[in-house]
């Protein structure tokens, strides 16, 4: 994309997409019949390539749910209720009580929970730190499988940066 006005380059989209014609016949007019359909080839692979951009760079809303642990002490109870009223912060609070419980378990699933709200606040960073701690302090295997759906939503979020940033 060029702007004019400001004679730069706004966005560029590389695509090494080739369209070949070869036509031969016993004369020149058989020859052009054989490439005929070159212009309808050359415009569908314009399209093709202006459709690949649209889906690259269009806004894109996602609604994600995410289970979390809602049993370990009385803490986890009551921050069960304060999550389900929206009141994350508050739920938050209680985890963070329980990330150093003596029971692993316990303090597995509150790291777990802790990487959920970090999530809900979009810091994916802290949200990976403390799924990790989950899986690799306490053995939360549910921990190992929200450590690879981070992974791919950070990968998605850096994408995006480089997006908006050309």
């Amino acid at each position: 994309m060029y702007d004019p006005q400001s004679k730069l380059v706004l966005d560029e989209y590389i695509n090494n997409n080739h369209v070949t014609s070869i036509g031969s016949g016993i004369n020149p007019m058989k020859a052009v019949e054989a490439v005929i359909g070159r212009k309808e080839a050359v415009l569908q692979r314009s399209s093709n390539v202006g459709n690949s951009y649209g889906y690259d760079v269009r806004p894109l809303n996602k609604r994600i749910s995410r289970d979390y642990f809602v049993k370990g002490s009385d803490n986890f109870v009551v921050a069960k209720r304060r999550a389900q009223t929206g009141d994350w912060d508050g739920a938050a609070a209680l985890w963070e009580k329980e990330v150093n419980n003596p029971d692993g378990k316990v303090a597995g699933r509150a790291c777990y929970n802790m990487a959920i709200i970090n999530e809900i606040n979009g810091d994916l960073e802290k949200a990976m730190e403390w799924a990790s701690k989950s899986y690799t302090d306490y053995n939360n295997d549910e921990a190992l499988r929200y450590v690879n759906v981070l992974k791919y939503r950070i990968s998605e979020q850096r994408q995006l940066e480089r997006q908006l940033s050309r």
